[in-house]
């Protein structure tokens, strides 16, 4: 009997903002959400949460008696999952699993606590359980009021397609029927920042477009910008006949990891993802018609990944496109917000534009498939194809 992965909800929050509407039409302007940021006497680039939703994570927050001690990222993780429940329309939540993770984890409450600590020599009473990974889906469940299943991971920029994936698996064994997985970061703290640029990978561009993902000029510079982000998906596994015209779907998948030597993990010719694109596309049976790229804006990350989509498919490769311009390398949560922006192609049949001179390229007559890259450090990489039923 031939089943589908099928896509019932999709919740997020980012510098576009919360509401999905609004989000929509930022997604495809030439404006970027990246802006100077100043905290603790240290200034840098970064994509923050929208003026909007910050307001209404405020909100959020009151309305659920959530508690003001969790990191924020536990709440941006909440806030998406909770959007993705009520769009999957899940009235029976006991039983969801629910798997979220995180590249960074509790960055600020963490760097908060161990300044406590270096300044008191004594760490404070709830500094362990807020502080562990483990507290993201933990959370997330605690919210939604599910007693099932419920796992966090971190692999880095690869964490929110990785949840996808332990989705999948759990959806196939039986496990569960329904399935909650997110990723979510909140990255702007001068600690944090100061990690990417030691490795001399973030921008410190002075113009209109501070990060320049695939833009291969010869004045080409390191371009990397963090980004808030959190996205959920509500999946299912259901019969072929149980789909309906516009539904969305997980079409292929793959993962390989990298052996490399580099710094990254990731080799010139991009060898993960010439696996993971390739496994992704066998499993599919159909060729993408766009390719979000993981491309931050890194030269060698951007030129190795290019050099795999040339090897997978020859000169007559998708239409490549990355949203990192525009809102930032969210980390863990960069794929899964890739799975959103490509709900909105399947809906508005358009692409962003990345609004610098990149590559030249012909848009697509219609768009019915969409593959999605990531690749954490260590040399782990995803890739997932979309499919919108028509």
């Amino acid at each position: 009997m031939a089943k589908h992965f099928v896509i019932r909800g999709i919740g997020a929050v980012s510098s576009l903002g919360f509401d999905d509407e609004t989000a929509l039409g930022l997604a495809f302007n030439e404006q970027t959400c990246i802006q100077k940021i100043h905290k603790d006497d240290f200034s840098f680039w970064g994509a923050p949460l929208a003026v909007s939703s910050e307001e209404t994570l405020k909100k959020f927050i009151y309305e659920h008696h959530i508690s003001k001690d969790q990191d924020r990222m536990v709440y941006l993780a909440q806030m998406a999952a909770m959007q993705a429940i009520q769009q999957a329309g899940w009235n029976d939540r006991q039983h969801i699993a629910v798997n979220f993770g995180s590249s960074r984890g509790a960055t600020n409450v963490w760097e908060v606590y161990y300044d406590y600590f270096i300044l008191n020599k004594k760490a404070k009473l709830k500094t362990s359980p807020l502080t562990t990974l483990g507290n993201i889906s933990s959370q997330v469940a605690e919210l939604i009021g599910s007693c099932g299943i419920m796992i966090e991971h971190s692999v880095t920029c690869s964490t929110g397609l990785m949840a996808l994936l332990n989705g999948i698996a759990w959806l196939q064994s039986g496990m569960s029927t329904h399935v909650l997985v997110g990723a979510a970061e909140a990255p702007l703290t001068p600690f944090t920042v100061a990690q990417m640029q030691s490795l001399g990978i973030y921008s410190d561009l002075s113009e209109s477009y501070p990060c320049k993902p695939l833009y291969f000029a010869k004045d080409k510079k390191n371009s990397m910008v963090l980004g808030e982000g959190a996205a959920a998906i509500a999946l299912e596994w259901i019969r072929k006949e149980e789909l309906k015209t516009g539904d969305m779907i997980i079409s292929g998948w793959g993962i390989f990891k990298e052996t490399g030597n580099s710094l990254t993990g990731i080799s010139s010719e991009g060898i993960g993802f010439q696996e993971s694109m390739q496994q992704a596309i066998q499993r599919a049976g159909v060729l993408p018609d766009v390719i979000i790229m993981h491309a931050p804006g890194t030269v060698l990350g951007d030129a190795a990944e290019y050099e795999a989509v040339k090897k997978i498919f020859g000169s007559n490769f998708p239409y490549l496109t990355s949203q990192k311009w525009k809102i930032g390398h969210t980390l863990g949560a960069s794929g899964l917000l890739g799975i959103q922006l490509a709900r909105w192609m399947f809906k508005t049949q358009q692409i962003p534009i990345m609004p610098y001179n990149s590559i030249a390229q012909q848009k697509p007559s219609h768009i019915r498939s969409v593959l999605i890259n990531t690749m954490g450090f260590g040399g782990n990489t995803i890739s997932i194809l979309v499919s919108k039923i028509e």
